[in-house]
């Protein structure tokens, strides 16, 4: 069998008035045929700078996993970059073009493994990927096999869903499944293709937007939904449970969480399983994010901990300006606040700024330098910021293009030409500031920081000045539907029934996995029953022999 595999992946903000295109694509991460097939082996990195195994390196084992089955694996492309603004339209025609020449270009093929990202932004495309499977389809047909694998942020409208054969979310948040993902969607592609298994899908689209505290899989209250979906899998006829937890900064009017279960030909499971699960998540929705701290309640906690930051430093996440979910990286405010109000502490923070890094790269290490920084990409937002230091380091980098460190003495900030994401510590440690001697080291990442800062980090601060990725930037946002927590909700099911383009009536289904329980509970009743009469009748037979 043939089969061919791909990757399109950027989270987008519909909020950010900086534009993606091609060139952060090829900056961050773009590759093609026998040079994208060489990365995506075990002793490869697959996308360089940031992770070592990802879903085409999951994809690549599940071929070698079912080498008795003769596979014949395709490379066509992987373009993958950081979260950022909508992508430019005519740069997204390109990718499109791209993947329809490149599928046309393989030849026939029977089955074909895509990674998306599920979230993507682009200008005047309310859903760009649906765009992009229907081009798909247009030229593999309806009868070939189509898997992708998504994050869990993704919003999963009917146009797009029904377009997939077999769809699997990562399952974990912060994000360390994306392999295994890639793995288990490659196998049930290959089995699907080998005639072993006949994957038939149940799915719900629930009107809300938040919800889920911090939507921590392996934290309450999130953690009871994902252990509720690897029980069901311990069932051979579950193939794979999905839950998306929507990307909050889509200008998508039908934004929603989704459920999604795939069982081997076993229908009536499947949706008496999504039902099951969709109740699980509907009650999710009372329980929203927390409301993060301001600067002054970080630094009272920051100066709280000084013993225990001598073996580390705080953590903090500049949540108004979260890179990681398409924020510019322009944010001023906090920098303004910590240059202020924290001169007792060492502080490493970070900044965009193209125009500043053209200005002063010629300028030699160790020369004081007068910059404003800031005002520039987002400035109703990101208000200018006059600085002076001292240009304590330089590097043109592979990921951030070229970036500068500034000395302003308490404070140490580094300013990136490119996107700026200070998830990992050598994002800081690379520019020669070294984690463990700084109080406080500024991330602009909601969740990843926490896998990658585990060994540094002594305590983690979510911080809110104001931003594109503040929380409450969806009350701007028009929906088609009522959505949670915009308006109050009672039921969930009128509205997931006219997403999912269903008219005729029906009643929830309880799932087997439910009845077998509650099967053995009436017979555990039962039995206590026949006991206790049983009790009772040889009591008063003893007593009338006595």
């Amino acid at each position: 069998m043939r089969i061919a595999f791909a990757r399109f992946m950027m989270e987008g903000n519909a909020f950010s008035p900086v534009k993606t295109t091609l060139k952060d694509f090829e900056r961050t991460h773009f590759l093609e045929g026998e040079e994208l097939l060489k990365v995506c082996q075990p002793e490869h990195v697959e996308v360089k700078g940031y992770l070592k195994n990802l879903e085409l390196s999951g994809f690549i084992r599940a071929t070698k996993k079912h080498k008795d089955k003769n596979i014949e694996v395709v490379p066509l492309f992987s373009a993958w970059s950081i979260s950022g603004g909508p992508m430019d339209h005519n740069d997204f025609q390109l990718i499109v073009e791209k993947l329809k020449n490149s599928l046309i270009e393989a030849g026939k093929i029977d089955g074909l493994f895509l990674s998306l990202h599920g979230a993507l932004v682009v200008e005047n495309e309310i859903e760009p990927e649906v765009k992009l499977l229907e081009t798909v389809r247009s030229v593999i047909g309806d009868n070939t096999k189509l898997a992708v694998t998504f994050d869990l942020h993704g919003n999963m409208p009917r146009e797009k869903v029904e377009k997939i054969d077999i769809l699997c979310a990562y399952r974990s948040n912060p994000h360390f499944d994306m392999a295994k993902t890639g793995l288990r969607a490659g196998d049930l592609l290959i089995r699907t293709l080998a005639g072993e298994i006949n994957p038939v899908r149940a799915w719900r689209s629930l009107p809300m937007i938040l919800g889920g505290g911090n939507t921590i899989s392996v934290l309450p209250p999130m953690n009871s939904v994902f252990r509720r979906l690897k029980q069901l899998e311990e069932d051979p006829r579950v193939l794979y449970c999905s839950v998306f937890m929507v990307h909050p900064y889509l200008n998508n009017p039908d934004l929603g969480w989704t459920v999604h279960i795939l069982t081997d030909n076993e229908p009536e499971l499947a949706e008496a399983l999504a039902e099951e699960i969709a109740e699980k998540c509907w009650e999710m929705r009372k329980k929203q994010p927390p409301i993060f701290i301001s600067p002054e309640e970080m630094l009272e906690k920051v100066r709280g901990a000084k013993i225990l930051l001598k073996a580390g430093s705080a953590v903090v996440s500049d949540t108004s300006d979260v890179v990681g979910a398409g924020g510019t990286g322009e944010n001023t405010n906090l920098i303004r606040f910590l240059l202020e109000e924290a001169k007792d502490l060492t502080s490493y923070v970070s900044i965009r700024d193209p125009q500043v890094i053209a200005e002063i790269w010629e300028k030699e290490i160790g020369e004081k330098v007068q910059v404003i920084v800031g005002g520039k990409l987002q400035p109703e937002y990101n208000p200018a910021l006059a600085v002076s230091g001292t240009i304590l380091n330089k590097k043109d980098t592979e990921n951030f293009s070229r970036v500068i460190t500034l000395d302003l003495g308490h404070l140490k900030m580094l300013i990136t030409e490119g996107m700026n994401l200070p998830m990992k510590p050598d994002f800081y440690e690379d520019l020669g500031l070294p984690i463990m001697k700084a109080d406080i080291t500024v991330v602009k990442n909601f969740f990843h920081f926490r896998i990658y800062y585990l060994l540094k980090n002594r305590m983690s601060l979510y911080v809110k000045t104001k931003g594109i990725t503040d929380f409450d930037r969806f009350f701007s946002i028009t929906t088609t539907d009522p959505v949670y927590p915009l308006h109050e909700i009672y039921d969930w099911r009128e509205i997931d029934r006219k997403r999912r383009g269903i008219t005729s009536p029906s009643q929830p289904q309880k799932s087997n996995v439910l009845l077998k329980r509650k099967n053995k509970t009436k017979q555990k009743i039962l039995i206590f029953s026949l006991l206790v009469i049983a009790f009772y009748f040889s009591k008063k037979f003893f007593k009338n022999k006595s």
